[in-house]
């Protein structure tokens, strides 16, 4: 049945966001889509509500992860950007203290 199908592949997919496995998130999104559409060809006497709540849920909290994946490379892309540019970026250490990173500022020195 495709529920437990999907449900196993949305199980497979959360452990690879958890891992920032890009390879395998690809690799799953051929076979979410025909799983999906499976799911949507079944009539609705054979569809248990209990097990597409729990599709539901497992789906939302995969595409939560996934906005956050992604909002946290853009970040990461912004401030390597900015970091070619020339800018300084904020970043910290292991003992979680701020530090500095980016090109010192360099002053000309005038001689008479």
């Amino acid at each position: 049945m495709p529920t437990a199908e999907l449900d196993a592949l949305l199980d497979r997919e959360r452990r690879a966001l958890r891992a920032g496995d890009v390879a395998a998130l690809a690799a799953l999104a051929d076979d979410k889509a025909r799983l999906a559409e499976a799911l949507a060809d079944l009539p609705p006497d054979r569809m248990d509500s209990a097990a597409l709540g729990r599709l539901r849920a497992a789906a939302r909290h995969n595409d939560r992860m996934l906005a956050a994946a992604l909002s946290g490379l853009r970040t990461a892309r912004a401030k390597l950007d900015a970091a070619r540019r020339g800018g300084v970026m904020e970043t910290y250490d292991q003992g979680g203290r701020r530090q500095t990173i980016g090109a010192a500022i360099r002053q000309v020195e005038r001689k008479a």
